[in-house]
């Protein structure tokens, strides 16, 4: 084989293999549409899928707030793999009926699961507070349901019996399913797993939105 044949060869082979890497990237990536639009109780709501980072995919929804604002929102799951998560009108009704909503967990819980159960708090808040992103006229905050080794007052300490006709009271809780419930007078956003607290919190905020 003379050198010019060797080089063919070689340059061949190069974009044999950068051909073979385009296509599954490509088959890799075109799992899920670019966009896609969902009927939701409240309407159409046109989808967005960023999958641009390798870890995780988002799904972007455009929302108008109670600004008038246009901002696009990104979720870890669509709407389609949340739709088994239980839930009933009663919590919808419940969110929506309070002038201030805690958003609750026991520290155990988060502790045991770590990962996405200790953010949840956090990421249900920043969807629903008004004063974070408008989208609701809600306001929100983060409490815990009892105190800890080492607690020194820095966040509040709110149950379920503390929800009032003025005040509401999400209760994230660790048990078997992914679910959402009224119970006693307060929300509870059951999680089987840490993932599932996030599927569980992104359904609620889904069906507050009038996606679900």
């Amino acid at each position: 084989m003379d050198e010019k044949t060797g080089k063919t060869i070689d340059i061949f082979i190069i974009i044999l293999i950068v051909s073979l890497v385009a296509l599954i990237g490509g088959i890799y990536t075109s799992g899920l549409p670019e966009s896609y639009d969902w009927e939701g109780p409240a309407g159409s709501f046109a989808f967005r899928v960023d999958d641009r980072n390798p870890a995780v995919t988002f799904h972007l929804i455009k929302l108008k707030d109670i600004k008038g604002n246009i901002d696009n929102i990104p979720f870890e799951f669509g709407p389609e793999e949340l739709e088994s998560i239980g839930y009933n009108n009663e919590v919808s009704d419940y969110i929506f009926d309070k002038d201030f909503i805690y958003v609750i967990q026991n520290p155990e819980d988060s502790l045991i699961l770590k990962g996405r159960a200790a953010t949840t708090p956090v990421t249900i808040t920043r969807l629903i507070n008004k004063d974070i992103r408008p989208v609701h006229n809600l306001h929100a905050n983060i409490a815990i349901s009892e105190e800890y080794e080492g607690y020194s007052g820095e966040i509040e300490i709110v149950t379920c019996e503390d929800s009032s006709a003025d005040i509401g009271v999400i209760s994230l809780r660790y048990g078997n399913e992914n679910s959402l419930y009224v119970e006693n007078d307060c929300v509870i956003l059951e999680y089987s797993d840490s993932d599932g607290s996030m599927k569980a919190a992104t359904a609620l905020v889904y069906h507050l939105l009038g996606v679900l």
